[in-house]
């Protein structure tokens, strides 16, 4: 909550939380009746930090650029960029969360982009090491038709 959520991964925090549910449940019910307490409150503070996985996800998306952070920032109306300083505690504290639908939808749209980058990188490197390229022997197919057509036409 504390520290930079540039850090933070979110499917892995996602998962711890997830996990630590599980446990403290278990927990709430297997430990002497004088424990149980300690699990549960555990349990409440778990459950309470689960509604900030949406926002966690938001701002840690490795798919986010600059174009992203600033359209953040207008949304919510304050700076919402990942530094040392920007931690969970400080967007919540700015009521980041009222804006968590509009973060959202950015931020799929960042997720939407950053896919499109992956596959057009990976179709540049297979392009790269093709010895002759499709689209260079189409297009020279193409051409020889287009000329012949033009000679007999």
């Amino acid at each position: 909550m504390y520290g930079s959520f540039a850090r933070l991964d979110a499917e892995c925090v996602d998962e711890n939380v997830n996990e630590w549910l599980k446990k403290a449940a278990k927990l709430s019910k297997t430990l002497p009746r004088e424990l149980r307490g300690v699990a549960e409150v555990l349990h409440e503070k778990l459950d309470e930090f689960r509604g900030y996985l949406g926002i966690i996800a938001c701002v840690c998306n490795p798919g986010m650029r600059g174009r992203h952070w600033a359209a953040m920032t207008a949304t919510a109306g304050f700076t919402v960029a990942p530094s040392d300083d920007a931690s969970l505690q400080t967007l919540l504290q700015h009521g980041i969360q009222e804006h968590e639908k509009a973060l959202q939808e950015l931020s799929d749209a960042a997720s939407r982009e950053f896919a499109l980058e992956k596959q057009l990188d990976k179709m540049q490197a297979r392009f790269a090491t093709t010895r002759e390229p499709r689209a260079a022997k189409g297009c020279d197919r193409l051409g020889a038709g287009l000329s012949q057509h033009v000679r007999t036409g």
